[in-house]
């Protein structure tokens, strides 16, 4: 049996609204068990996003994280897969039937609903409600960017 322990970290505090946000990292990991489809170790892309302008209680940033199953779909009979509607929204997706670099998410910039499904529960972005964002400055002066070329790095210069 395993034994689990509390998170160490509280939930940060965000009104329900339109956000900006810089993707800071993506991270494929296994998902392991059983999940609610009865599909076992799965696995999944960790999303770390950074709020723009807004910072925590203490004057930190705010970075949230975001999980998604490792589907690739434009959609059609299904609604389109989570990570293809993240991929459109930064301007990076390619053809659907083709596979995805998943670090090309990496840097961009993109506007979604953030709500928080209960008090006191971890924010979460809507990926239904996201947006590309064209370049703008973000927190400590870096620049992001929605759409550079595939394959490049958004520049990182300050102003």
């Amino acid at each position: 049996m395993a034994i689990v322990q509390p998170g160490s970290g509280d939930a940060p505090q965000l009104d329900d609204g339109l956000y900006t946000f810089k993707i800071v990292s993506t991270k494929q990991e296994i998902r392991e068990g059983t999940d609610d489809y009865g599909n076992t170790d799965t696995p999944i892309l960790r999303v770390n996003a950074l709020i723009a302008d807004v910072l925590d209680e203490d004057g930190e940033e705010i970075t949230l994280r975001s999980t998604m199953n490792l589907k690739w779909s434009a959609g059609g009979k299904f609604p389109p897969s989570t990570l293809y509607l993240w991929a459109t929204a930064a301007g990076v997706a390619g053809p659907p039937d083709q596979p995805f670099d998943t670090d090309l998410l990496n840097g961009r910039v993109l506007q979604g609903m953030i709500k928080t499904p209960a008090e006191g529960g971890w924010p979460k972005i809507e990926p239904k409600s996201l947006m590309p964002v064209k370049a703008q400055k973000m927190a400590g002066g870096q620049k992001g960017s929605s759409s550079p070329a595939q394959g490049r790095q958004p520049s990182q210069e300050s102003n």
